[in-house]
């Protein structure tokens, strides 16, 4: 392997030394390494420099120069941050920095093993976040092994970092998308007209070129930003940024990002969206191997390097700030292994970067809609999937999830619009978790697809109804049939009715019916607030208190009175509840 300059590090004429002092490698020189490639720029542009360089390398006594400027203040900030790394781990991030290929092999069982440990970590931290959430709506989707190697590779196989990177990306995808994609690829149909401006503005652009190692190259140009809202910015770049990210399937799978505050591309770095923009970087699954800041001012590039203090350590090895024209930073960042041609393709002519983000738009909508019908043509529901027919549907899924409709009933109906649609979501997760989907036939009729979620609320709305409708329809045979069944076998008739006793048929004003009424309406508040066996528990006890000084009496086709049984008593309590709901 060999250096940035084609020097081998382990040559012994090698032209670049470390200088070691007190047995360490002097973290500032190496920061400042990259100030070598001076040579290969005009003169000029080393004097034009001199105010944002290092002092030491600008010559004076024992190389440090007489003055102390501000920007070596700067400089010697940035490298106190990098003395926290070890030897190795910075040698790691110049690599990435100047293009140097990883050759890390990944072995199968090396990274099963860390897999798990990434299980581990995220058991301990999941709790409460939207990862958790994810899980709960469909674990293959969370767990799948290509898309959690996306995140080892990003931290260099580090579980624990890879396991805090993880929740960051659910939690920044539930702010931006909501809870109804969290589970899903976001795609161009997920993205309003405002996104999709953003999108097409060109301040986020991918170059057509990689670097000298194979990485993507992402230039941010801040004189393109626009947008309506912050969200639509976040959105538009997420998109764009996991476009990037489903292409890195390799074990090299960092990205460059260069921030390009050049001649027409000059803009404001202030805006409301500048640490979301930050921690959605930080968030991807991808590995930032270098952040180049462009500028062709000196305030600009100051204003830079003190932002770039409070990025962490390893984030700081990795970042660079450039001052210069627009030629002489093409030589700059060519020595980083970024292709000259990648710069100079910005300034093509003044319509080049939207027909090339109009072009890649069209190529995304191109491979959506072919990506879509395959998915769609291939759908093929498991048991657990809740199926739509138009017909009634005796699978499991179907069962299940009538099944947990009905244990829930009085809950459901019992509650407000709020508590009722949190129950509804509830229910929508427990099929969830099972990998259970809503289906419904597409308007061709050929195919399934999957029901919107709105739509998914609206027929567990309706399931509850005809459930209640059904509940309501057994109650009424049931005291049909109690009815002929004591009919048939009363023993005993009553000859004389008593105040104490509760009469059936429109007797409201009987004494013993008032007195039920009263007893109803003051425990009706309890009772509307009851589980159901609380309430029937409550219904009992009315029952027999009433039966310890009167009778509850049904009227015979004779014109007599019938005691009923204990059972059509509850009923006729619990009908004198619901009546009370009603006034």
């Amino acid at each position: 392997m060999h250096s940035t300059w084609g020097i081998p590090r382990n040559s012994e004429d090698a032209v670049l030394q470390f200088p070691v002092a007190n047995g360490e490698l002097t973290r500032r020189n190496l920061y400042i390494s990259h100030n070598e490639t001076m040579s290969t720029v005009p003169n000029s542009y080393q004097e034009d420099t001199s105010q944002c360089l290092p002092s030491h390398f600008l010559g004076g006594a024992n190389g440090v120069n007489q003055k102390t400027k501000p920007s070596d203040e700067v400089d010697e900030l940035l490298v106190q941050g990098l003395n926290r790394l070890t030897f190795d781990e910075l040698q790691k991030e110049q690599d990435d920095l100047h293009g140097v290929a990883d050759d890390t092999a990944e072995r199968a069982e090396r990274m099963t093993r860390l897999l798990g440990c990434l299980d581990d970590h995220l058991k301990e931290v999941k709790a409460g976040t939207a990862y958790e959430s994810a899980e709960r709506i469909n674990k293959d989707y969370v767990s799948e092994r290509d898309f959690r190697l996306r995140f080892l590779r990003a931290n260099r196989y580090d579980p624990q970092a890879s396991a805090d990177q993880m929740i960051r990306f659910f939690d920044t995808k539930l702010n931006l998308f909501g809870k109804d994609k969290l589970v899903k690829d976001i795609c161009l149909s997920d993205l309003d007209e405002d996104d999709v401006e953003c999108l097409l503005n060109g301040s986020t652009f991918l170059s057509d070129y990689k670097d000298r190692a194979g990485r993507c190259i992402i230039f941010h140009l801040p004189a393109l930003r626009g947008y309506k809202s912050a969200e639509n910015e976040l959105r538009a770049r997420y998109y764009l940024y996991m476009h990037v990210c489903q292409s890195l399937n390799s074990p090299n799978c960092g990205i460059v990002v260069i921030v390009y505050h050049v001649g027409h591309f000059k803009g404001t770095l202030k805006g409301a969206n500048t640490k979301q923009i930050t921690l959605l970087l930080l968030g991807m699954p991808w590995r930032i191997v270098g952040s180049h800041m462009c500028f062709e001012h000196a305030p600009s590039a100051m204003l830079a390097k003190a932002a770039a203090l409070v990025a962490p350590s390893k984030m700081r090895a990795k970042m660079r700030v450039h001052r210069g024209t627009h030629m002489e930073l093409q030589y700059i960042l060519g020595s980083y292994g970024i292709p000259r041609r990648s710069v100079q393709q910005l300034f093509l002519n003044q319509d080049f970067i939207f027909d090339h983000q109009l072009s890649w738009y069209h190529d995304c909508i191109e491979k959506e809609t072919a990506s879509q019908q395959f998915r769609i043509n291939h759908l093929a529901p498991n048991e657990n999937d809740v199926l739509y027919l138009g017909r009634k549907v005796n699978g499991a899924g179907n069962e299940r999830l009538l099944s947990l409709a009905a244990q829930h009933v009085d809950w459901y109906f019992n509650g407000n619009s709020k508590e009722r649609r949190t129950l509804i979501d509830l229910i929508i997760d427990e099929v969830r978790k099972k990998n259970g989907r809503f289906l419904k036939p597409d308007s061709t009729g050929a195919f399934l697809e999957e029901v919107p979620v709105e739509e998914v609320r609206i027929k567990i709305a309706q399931l509850f109804r005809n459930l209640k409708k059904k509940r309501s329809r057994v109650s009424s045979q049931k005291v049909s049939v109690a009815s002929h069944s004591e009919s048939a076998e009363t023993v005993q008739l009553v000859e004389n009715v008593r105040d104490d006793d509760v009469l059936f048929g429109r007797m409201y004003e009987h004494a013993g019916n008032k007195r039920l009424r009263e007893v109803v309406e003051s425990m009706s508040v309890e009772y509307d607030s009851s589980t159901r066996g609380r309430k029937k528990e409550i219904a009992d006890a009315i029952v027999a208190d009433v039966k310890r000084r009167g009778r509850f009496l049904k009227p015979t086709e004779d014109g007599k009175w019938a005691e009923v049984s204990d059972s059509v008593a509850e009923m006729k309590v619990s009908n004198h509840f619901r009546n009370a709901r009603r006034r």
